[in-house]
């Protein structure tokens, strides 16, 4: 079966009517390859390895699912919202502001293209895969030597995906990478978990370290109290590429709520749900983190200006 060129230009359209900035296909055979990237990873990072394992099932997006035929991968750029003075200091861009919250419209934005593509008479369902190598394979754009995937807009940008019952593939071949040799992200990595181009140790990722560690502080020299964006912002291929040209619904509020000694004493209720709402990877129960991260920020500052 080849692929129906009217229904691919009908949901490139549709994609970008709903905000998207690009999208492509690619087939199922697409992923034959990333389980070999992954024993790679594991073979060099063996203390990461339970956490590279449960990723094996992104090789396989239809599992499950044997009606799919191939997969739709969408390119959406967050990097266009005003940012408080200070605050991605402390917190990653993407998590301040791809939060899925209703208010952020992210989820209105997939359902009215799902309603689009069922007009189309597409079956679609969205699905968890290995979405950077899907959106390379679909030649949306490249990945950087900090394991990012960029496009023209720089690495400020998510990626959805989705099964489809049609047969898709890309007319785009695939990007090459626009590093040429740099790596000022792996010399800007503070726990040297940026080895090498394309590689990374998942537990000593900052951002791995402050929202999922059960031993959190080892080897973590940086203010970040969740997330990290210190290989993004070292990056050449990011400048200039965020344009603060949009206000995030509630980013001042939160601005204005946020400090390091309030989020170790997390004692005022609005805080409390503000940070549950939009940083989901600290639960609850899991309190002692944000104290933990509170503390390892201030004292990283306090070294900085010692």
């Amino acid at each position: 079966m080849k692929t129906d060129r009217n229904t691919a230009a009908a949901i490139g359209m549709a994609a970008r009517e709903c905000g998207y900035e690009d999208c492509g296909f690619l087939g199922l055979d697409a992923f034959a390859g990333y389980l070999e990237e992954l024993e790679k990873r594991i073979h060099a990072f063996p203390a990461s390895a339970a956490l590279y394992e449960p990723l094996k099932r992104f090789a396989y997006p239809a599992r499950d699912d044997p009606w799919a035929r191939s997969v739709l991968v969408c390119v959406r750029r967050y990097g266009r919202f005003r940012i408080p003075a200070g605050l991605d200091r402390y917190f990653g861009r993407y998590y301040l502001f791809e939060t899925g919250l209703p208010y952020s419209k992210h989820a209105a934005m997939h359902a009215a293209f799902e309603e689009e593509l069922s007009a189309l008479g597409v079956r679609a369902k969205r699905t968890e895969t290995a979405a950077r190598r899907a959106a390379v394979r679909a030649g949306l754009g490249w990945i950087g030597c900090n394991n990012l995937f960029y496009t023209e807009a720089g690495s400020w940008v998510n990626i959805d995906t989705w099964l489809l019952d049609r047969k898709m593939e890309s007319d785009r071949g695939e990007a090459p990478s626009k590093c040429n040799g740099c790596r000022k992200c792996i010399a800007a990595c503070p726990t040297g978990a940026l080895s090498s181009p394309h590689m990374i140790d998942m537990a000593r990722c900052v951002t791995w370290i402050n929202v999922n560690s059960h031993a959190p502080g080892a080897g973590c020299a940086s203010d970040f109290v969740y997330g990290c964006d210190i290989c993004q912002k070292v990056c050449p291929l990011n400048r200039g590429r965020w344009s603060e040209d949009a206000d995030f619904p509630g980013m001042e509020e939160f601005a204005s709520m946020f400090s390091l000694e309030r989020l170790f004493e997390e004692n005022s209720r609005p805080f409390r749900e503000m940070l549950l709402g939009k940083f989901g990877f600290i639960g609850p129960d899991d309190g002692w983190k944000w104290r933990v991260n509170a503390l390892r920020s201030m004292s990283h500052g306090d070294a900085g200006r010692s």
